[in-house]
């Protein structure tokens, strides 16, 4: 599990492989507080032009790929949607994670 901040709020992150047919998946799910706070599913297709690249690399490289473009806020427009989301659907009575989706391969 990892530690960031977004936007003034701790976040913690636990990644998970995902198991995607057309490809690489990973969730991640972020807590704030111990609670869920949303969740983003990064994928790579096998059709992604960086699909070879990626498919190389273990789980676990993969993975840490991606912790780093977290730390690294390559993927901050997908957290701002993520809050967003999770926002807007606990606004309307919800209490469902988001289904935010990323690219793998814009960890690499």
């Amino acid at each position: 599990m990892i530690e960031l901040s977004h936007k003034g709020i701790v976040l913690e992150c636990e990644l998970e492989k995902y198991d995607y047919a057309h490809g690489l998946g990973v969730t991640a799910i972020f807590y704030s507080s111990g609670s869920p706070t949303g969740k983003v599913r990064f994928l790579c297709d096998k059709s992604d032009e960086k699909y070879s690249m990626v498919s190389e690399c273990s789980d676990e490289e993969i993975t840490f790929k991606i912790e780093q473009a977290l730390k690294s806020n390559i993927y901050e427009e997908l957290l701002s949607n993520m809050h967003t989301w999770q926002s807007e659907i606990q606004s309307l009575g919800h209490n469902t994670l988001s289904p935010i989706y990323g690219k793998i391969s814009n960890a690499f």
